[in-house]
């Protein structure tokens, strides 16, 4: 493994839900209501004083599933804090493009911390690598880092090279570049190559990965708690604000609840019960 593959680390407090798992939460939402405003004879009385028992449980168990990924992302704050000291910076010489934050589409060389994310540098010290006006126009980036195989690719590229020139004086300016830069390239692919090792080292001893595996899978168990809960009907009001907080949690529902049509008006269905509930 080495620095420059990039990692993610599943952070979300919430159950993540897409459109459709949304659509989902809210067809079982409706039959829920059914269940409360037509009850049977025999199960009126129950139903309008108890919760269904199943509920309740699959929500005590979402509620375990969330303090477990809690802690465990709480664990890799820790992890970072204590080894962030003995985590190095990737040697100035080896720092390209500015802004890798920024590269929506292309992060695999970008640089980063112990656990995988984007590490932001301070520019205020990185005299070789930008002048006083970037340095002072943007304080902290993320920059991308030369690998040791992009290393070899380019010094193999620029050794292929045959330098031309109209004339005497810019063939031997071209000839002198290609030299500058093979020897360039050969004395960088040693020091990101050590880089690369060290950081792979650093991770391995740490337990990083299998703490942010820890992470992935209780995130995936909040999601599947919260999918039960959808698909078990509610009793009572405050049944079904236990099931509408959870659309509520859906970044679908921020970003419909004031918008029109069928998404909109659901979210806004979905947040009147919430509020029903609160007044209860």
């Amino acid at each position: 493994m080495t620095n420059n593959k990039a990692i993610t680390v599943a952070a979300a407090l919430e159950p993540k839900m897409s459109r459709r798992q949304m659509l989902t939460g809210i067809a079982a939402a409706s039959a829920s209501v059914a269940v409360v405003a037509t009850p049977s004879p025999a199960k009126s009385a129950a139903a309008s004083t108890a919760e269904n028992p199943e509920l309740l449980q699959a929500h005590a168990e979402l509620l375990a599933s969330r303090a477990e990924h809690e802690q465990a992302k709480t664990a890799l704050e820790w992890l970072v804090d204590e080894w962030r000291h003995l985590w190095p910076l990737a040697p100035e010489d080896l720092l390209g493009g500015a802004n890798a934050q920024s590269s929506h589409g292309w992060r695999e060389t970008a640089e980063r911390d112990i656990a995988g994310r984007l590490l932001m540098r301070d520019t205020s010290v990185l005299t070789k690598r930008l002048n006083a006006r970037q340095r002072a126009k943007q304080e902290k980036t993320c920059f991308h880092v030369l690998t040791h195989e992009n290393a070899k690719e380019a010094l193999a590229s620029w050794e292929k090279c045959t330098p031309v020139g109209r004339t005497e004086k810019s063939l031997a300016r071209h000839r002198a570049h290609r030299e500058d830069m093979i020897r360039k390239y050969r004395r960088l692919i040693p020091v990101a190559k050590a880089y690369e090792e060290e950081t792979a080292r650093l991770r391995a001893a740490s337990g990083v990965d299998a703490l942010k595996e820890r992470i992935w899978k209780t995130d995936a168990k909040v999601d599947r708690a919260a999918s039960k809960i959808s698909r078990i009907p509610a009793f009572t009001p405050a049944g079904l604000a236990i099931k509408a907080e959870i659309l509520a949690a859906s970044p679908v529902f921020a970003s419909e609840i004031g918008n029109r049509g069928f998404l909109g008006d659901t979210a806004r269905l979905i947040q009147a019960v919430i509020d029903m509930a609160g007044r209860a």
